[in-house]
């Protein structure tokens, strides 16, 4: 077990085998959670965003769907997407 000692400020400094084991660097953002028995884990943040974003991209990867694919697609779910919402006003305007 390491000591590591609390500022008055409330700031802790991980030891350097730590950080450097982990990855950890300067500004890395950590989540602190507590364990409900005195003690607490820390642990490096990560964003649900994030994680999906990866879960994605792995999804897309493995089916090899590529950025443009995505773009034509979503071009053309706009295009469906309108002609089914205004489509009707648009025939209207033009009676």
């Amino acid at each position: 077990m390491t000591a590591i000692l609390m500022t008055p400020e409330g700031e802790i400094t991980l030891p350097a085998e730590v950080r450097e084991k982990f990855g950890f660097n300067e500004w890395t953002v950590l989540s602190m959670v507590d364990m409900g028995d005195g003690s607490i884990l820390i642990k490096p943040y990560e964003s649900k965003l994030t994680k999906l974003t990866e879960q994605i991209q792995k999804t897309l990867e493995e089916d090899g769907v590529t950025l443009d694919d995505l773009f034509i697609t979503l071009r053309e779910e706009r295009k469906r997407l309108f002609q089914e919402r205004y489509g009707g006003l648009l025939q209207q305007k033009s009676e």
